[in-house]
């Protein structure tokens, strides 16, 4: 691409003198530019349909509603212009949003992103894309990428919109919080409850408030008692019991971390007569008044509301519910509901370990992820802005040409690089399910354990984080060791299905599967193997001889001759499959047995 570049700009100043060129570079881009403004102005004025206008209205105001709007007008949206498909598209996620409906796939909206930011679109809709993406990504617990879609509203977010300037910092702050990053979260937080004053929205006000609190007080900061207090004034006089209760359970919280338990439960205490199921926060209620009576030696108080927490579904309530429980009995002589606390509190760590240990890789591949996306995203900044140079001094029908170009560039550079993220994640996959990886966990443990050793005699500070350490590995080799069963378990069954039978019997006589027989083995691998061929085609498609073959490969150990009568190909066909499917999976340097192994791994 740059000697191509190259030659044209050698070309252009050969012919023209640098006078003509900047004249010529000026024209160009003012035309562009105008033909941009033009085609923006054109989109941003487009009028939508009223129905689709009352559906946006109803998102706001009625999203169950809004979501059987959207559902009749579904037949209708297929006849209706581009800008309002898309328009339509985009209200049906904000629909599941506003109804607390959690996003599972973040495709339909990546979509409607990639829409809104191509040229002609109506961009005044980007910023709402952005956030709901933002929100996909949230759901589905990729913190850096929500922050990263968030951020990019925020850019684009227009000032005057008050309301979803306040929901965005609040939205970003919420997330920084939830990482533990209460120092940067404090601005945002801010920033909305600025915003809400400006709107009074009382509601909002509060929460921000109570936000506010919460990030000083996780900074250690005495701060966060005169938030706490503004936001149980305003609470109270809003007469919203449910808001009122929550501000005084958190002030609870904030006595009970600094040690004054009186205050915590004569704060803790009101909102008890409101706690009942439904209400979301009754835990933190109960547990704040559990943990105050448990310091302050009211021993039965602590028993009774230590007894409402062991009926939570909250695992890690239930194991704090179990172990205070656990002592109370023992100080009672109860010895069998003690030692029936003591099992529910070990059952509770194993579950809390698993995860831990589950959600601390989930952070670490997310995190991963989006360092990846951040790389790559400053490579074609900078080969963005490259080429935007050299555009400036070539004609316009040149800019035209290369813009063209930069856009199909792009957008297959983003299809190998999600093939590529895909196939290393399938590879990792396969490694975390290998008898070698177990192996590794095995003498990790084993390091550990001499390193623990070594510090408990040493009375190291390193202790608690060896513990640590150790206790997340042993929960990642039980795990790896869990999938390795489950596999060889899976195997075992399909070996006494009937489709096992046939294949093993005509392979002994080289006969042809008939259409029946792989089908039947494409539903039996489709039960056994659910995720097989969406790893398979997710990486790349393939033809349905190709899928074939790789199923034989997966649940057989059959050499090139015996797979070409079974499927009725020749056997040099057969060879150059897999060669081909090779080198598209694993790259010209692996070998046919590596991806033999990637194939069975799957």
């Amino acid at each position: 691409m740059k000697t191509i570049e190259g030659k044209v700009i050698m070309y252009i100043m050969s012919r023209f003198s640098r006078k003509q060129i900047v004249a010529l570079s000026v024209a160009a881009l003012a035309i562009a530019v105008i033909a941009i403004a033009a085609i923006s102005v054109c989109c941003s004025h487009h009028t939508y349909p009223r129905e689709l206008v009352v559906a946006d209205s109803l998102c706001e105001s009625n999203p169950p509603k809004a979501i059987s709007h959207l559902k009749a007008l579904r037949v209708k949206s297929k006849s209706m212009g581009t800008a309002d498909s898309w328009y339509y598209r985009l209200l049906c996620v904000k629909a599941r949003d506003k109804a607390y409906i959690p996003a599972t796939d973040v495709k339909e909206v990546q979509t409607i992103v990639n829409h809104y930011e191509s040229f002609g679109a109506d961009k005044s809709k980007l910023q709402y894309a952005y956030y709901y993406l933002g929100c996909a990504y949230r759901d589905l617990n990729n913190i850096p990428m929500a922050l990263e879609f968030y951020k990019k509203a925020l850019e684009l977010v227009d000032h005057n919109d008050k309301k979803f300037l306040s929901i965005l910092n609040f939205q970003v702050g919420f997330l920084l919080l939830e990482q533990s990053l209460s120092g940067e979260a404090l601005p945002y937080f801010k920033t909305s409850y600025q915003l809400e004053e400006q709107r009074r929205d009382t509601v909002m006000i509060i929460y921000s408030l109570q936000k506010i609190a919460y990030a000083y007080q996780n900074e250690k900061n005495d701060s966060c008692l005169m938030y706490y207090k503004k936001a149980l004034q305003l609470s109270k006089k809003s007469r919203n019991a449910e808001l009122y209760n929550s501000i005084l359970s958190s002030l609870g919280s904030y006595y009970l971390t600094v040690g004054k338990y009186e205050e915590a439960y004569t704060y803790a205490k009101p909102a008890l007569r409101a706690v009942t199921k439904d209400n979301m926060a009754w835990e933190s209620f109960v547990y704040v008044a559990a943990k105050s009576c448990m310091n302050l030696n009211k021993r039965d108080s602590a028993l009774a509301y230590y007894l409402m927490l062991d009926k939570s579904d909250n695992v890690g309530v239930q194991w704090e519910a179990s172990l205070s429980l656990s002592q109370l009995f023992l100080e009672r002589g109860n010895v069998s509901k003690t030692l029936s606390c003591l099992k529910k509190l070990n059952e509770c760590e194993k579950i809390l370990k698993r995860d831990h240990a589950i959600k601390s890789a989930a952070h670490w591949n997310a995190a991963y992820n989006y360092s990846l996306y951040k790389d790559k995203n400053s490579k074609l900044e900078k080969r963005n802005l490259f080429l935007i140079v050299s555009l400036s001094v070539i004609a316009f029908s040149v800019i035209l040409f290369i813009m063209a170009f930069v856009m199909w560039y792009r957008r297959n550079k983003q299809r190998e690089r999600e093939r590529e993220i895909r196939l290393r994640k399938i590879r990792e996959e396969n490694a975390e399910r290998s008898l070698e990886y177990v192996k590794s966990c095995e003498d990790k443990i084993h390091s550990l354990e001499m390193e623990l050793q070594e510090a408990k005699l040493a009375h190291s500070e390193s202790l608690e984080n060896l513990r640590l350490q150790y206790e997340q590995a042993v929960s990642l080799c039980e795990i790896a060791k869990q999938k390795i069963s489950l596999k060889e378990n899976i195997m075992a069954t399909f070996v006494n299905t009937a489709i096992y039978q046939t294949i093993a019997r005509k392979a002994r006589s080289e006969e042809v599967l008939t259409e029946e027989d792989l089908l039947e083995l494409e539903t039996e691998i489709t039960e056994k193997y659910p995720d097989f061929r969406s790893s398979l085609f997710t990486v790349s498609p393939i033809s349905v001889q190709d899928y074939r073959m790789c199923i034989i490969i997966k649940l057989f150990d059959f050499n090139d001759n015996i797979m070409s009568k079974l499927l009725g190909r020749d056997r040099s066909t057969i060879t150059k499959a897999k060669k081909k499917l090779q080198i598209r999976y694993l790259g010209a340097e692996s070998s046919i047995h590596d991806f033999i192994t990637f194939i069975k791994g799957l």
